[in-house]
């Protein structure tokens, strides 16, 4: 119970909290999307982005944490007990912490959604090209999964 039940809840806590947080990021940049665009519905994402999110490109650091992710050695574990006393205390997994992480996800996601329309939006004098939606889309979409990949990369304590 020291050992894996320890462990368990520290993964866990941890994925539970990171699981809404990613998805909260990536559906509040459409939401702010939503408003440049009047909300007619249109998709900040193209549609494959949108369903391989979850499943592609943010899967494989989710399963290293889940599986593998600790942060004491079992020794330590059982040669001080009173450190269960967290999980049973729930100190990982409060609602301060959730509410945090949701703040957080809606902080990045007004800047990755936001930042790249008025960035790419450029007028070349030349060619007459200018930057649609879609290269703004794509670069949030690359934001959004570098940056969560890169947070759970920073979660983990074993890598």
């Amino acid at each position: 119970l020291l050992k894996h039940g320890r462990n368990n809840y520290m993964r866990l806590s941890t994925l539970v909290i990171y699981m809404f947080y990613k998805n909260l990021f990536m559906s509040f940049c459409q939401f702010w999307f939503a408003f440049f665009n009047g909300f007619s519905g249109q998709k900040y994402y193209t549609e494959g982005g949108i369903q391989l999110f979850n499943t592609v490109f943010t899967s494989i650091p989710i399963l290293v944490l889940g599986v593998i992710d600790r942060d004491l050695s079992y020794n330590t574990v059982i040669k001080y007990p009173r450190i269960y006393q967290d999980c049973v205390s729930n100190a990982h997994f409060g609602n301060r912490r959730f509410w945090l992480w949701v703040l957080n996800g809606l902080f990045e996601s007004v800047m990755c959604a936001i930042l790249p329309l008025y960035l790419l939006q450029y007028n070349d004098q030349n060619q007459g090209a200018s930057a649609t939606f879609w290269e703004s889309g794509t670069s949030c979409f690359t934001a959004v999964v570098v940056i969560c990949n890169l947070k759970i990369l920073v979660l983990q304590h074993c890598i």
